[in-house]
């Protein structure tokens, strides 16, 4: 489980997308100050772990997603687009750095890959609604915020 996939997410549905550049912040400072400090290593992993949630992000956003969750349609969205298809990006492109820097052998792309998707996938269906309902008013829709 990777919480910070669904902290992120929950973050850009609530305030909108303009605050990305948090995000991507976060995502730098944790993979730089990690254990193999690189520059570069560090801003390819916060370009794939904002990506990942500005997509989310846009594919709710058009869908009429509704940070209440109050309706079941919202629920599918967020697994269906938030925490399937959205995940394809960071889960493709970490492991793929992963492998072009030597960290990964190709031969373990795809189990590092179904990791990664796994564990940006349960941070998300965790951690997502869980901020969304503690964080959102009841009787307010910020489905309408300005992205």
């Amino acid at each position: 489980v990777w919480p910070p996939a669904g902290i992120a997410q929950a973050a850009l549905l609530l305030l909108g997308v303009r605050y990305w550049p948090g995000v991507a912040l976060g995502a730098f400072f944790f993979d730089f100050l990690g254990i193999k400090p690189s520059l570069i290593l560090a801003l390819q992993a916060s370009f794939g772990t904002t990506l990942q949630a500005v997509v989310a992000v846009y594919l709710l956003r058009h869908l009429g997603f509704r940070t209440s969750l109050a309706r079941l349609i919202d629920v599918i969205y967020l697994v269906l687009f938030g925490a399937t298809i959205a995940t394809q990006i960071n889960s493709t492109l970490g492991p793929l750095r992963m492998v072009l820097t030597g960290l990964v052998e190709w031969n373990k792309y795809w189990e590092v890959r179904w990791n990664w998707f796994l564990g940006d996938a349960m941070g998300i269906l965790i951690f997502t609604p869980l901020l969304l309902i503690m964080l959102t008013k009841k009787g307010t829709n910020n489905s309408e915020k300005k992205l």
